[in-house]
């Protein structure tokens, strides 16, 4: 599996950093691309549905 993480600065959520992630290369899988919060303080990516923005 190829999985690249990166951050925008201009993508920003009211509550926290969002971490871009795309998985380009995978056994039965294809070409994804989340939108992930990281949540710091306890090491954790939860991702982000496609109507919350901010």
């Amino acid at each position: 599996m190829v999985e690249f993480l990166w951050r925008d600065d201009n993508d920003t959520h009211i509550a926290g950093p969002v971490v871009q992630q795309f998985i380009a290369k995978g056994r039965d899988v294809g070409i994804n691309e989340f939108r992930l919060l990281f949540e710091g303080y306890i090491q954790k990516f939860t991702e982000l549905r496609a109507n919350e923005e901010d």
